[in-house]
């Protein structure tokens, strides 16, 4: 992990934290870092383009050639139009962009697709293989299948072993399965965390996908129903995101009348 401060005498004026994702590196086969924090104490965008360029070029400079960054930047941060373009000078690229929209306690009727044939229940160890199988073959537009610099195949794996670990290494708290005709057709998992500031349990929902063979069926609309209710007696509050391209979904979401909270602006840098 790499940290550093920027200071005009007494007076610090920026600050960035960078760390190694280890996971990314093993499946990319490359070093991937991802910039954790990039804060900025100034409002003049000359002085905000030169505190980003020195502190970016920080951490670049300690790491091998050849490696991989990446940033997201929300825009409910201060200043981050300008932070956005001062890392575009830097030769960042804009991937997408993520919306989250956000729930409190709220409940929605529960069903089983659009024909009646979709069953919703917990995933076990057996789902573990189909669920791998969805997950590598549903993501064509992911944040790793848009940046230019990733590997799409690789993508794809990782992806796949992401969700085979939510399984077998319980790095969720739950995930659901769909079925029809005893066939797994979709998965989506869920994990909650204690915030102690505010002393409440944020619920998040981590990741779907739907077998391209049984889309059209109601079957994201049943597995959302089912995951939101979940979170909604399991935290205080909920939150879950995709990204601005898919409109299908914020229809969904904006349908259950789920207020949007924030966009997330993803960058990333190969290193020459």
């Amino acid at each position: 992990n790499k940290l550093f401060v920027i200071k005009q005498g007494d007076e610090i004026k920026g600050l960035i934290a960078c760390i190694r994702d280890d996971f990314d590196s093993q499946m990319f086969g490359h070093n991937c870092y991802r910039i954790a924090e990039l804060l900025v104490f100034d409002s003049n965008f000359t002085t905000i383009s030169q505190v980003v360029a020195m502190l970016v070029k920080a951490v670049e400079d300690l790491v091998p050639k050849n490696s991989y960054f990446s940033i997201a930047i929300s825009n409910n941060s201060n200043q981050f139009d300008k932070v956005f373009n001062a890392l575009t000078s830097c030769g960042y690229y804009y991937i997408h962009t993520l919306l989250t929209f956000s729930s409190i306690k709220k409940t929605f009727e529960e069903h089983s697709g659009k024909d009646g044939r979709v069953k919703i229940r917990l995933a076990t160890p057996n789902d573990t293989d189909d669920v791998a199988r969805i997950a590598g073959g549903s993501f064509q537009f992911s944040r790793f299948h848009l940046d230019p610099y990733l590997d799409n195949s690789k993508a794809s794996q990782l992806l796949s072993q992401s969700a085979r670990n939510s399984i077998e290494k319980g790095f969720v708290d739950v995930m659901f399965v769909a079925e029809i005709d005893s066939k797994v057709v979709g998965y989506y998992s869920a994990k909650k965390r204690f915030v102690k500031e505010f002393n409440i349990t944020i619920g998040d929902l981590v990741i779907s996908a739907i077998d391209s063979n049984y889309r059209g069926h109601g079957v994201f609309s049943a597995l959302d129903s089912k995951i939101i209710n979940w979170l909604s007696s399991n935290s205080d509050v909920s939150e879950m995101g995709t990204y601005l391209g898919n409109t299908p979904v914020h229809k969904t979401w904006i349908n259950k009348g789920l207020g949007l909270i924030r966009g997330v602006h993803q960058l990333s840098k190969r290193l020459q």
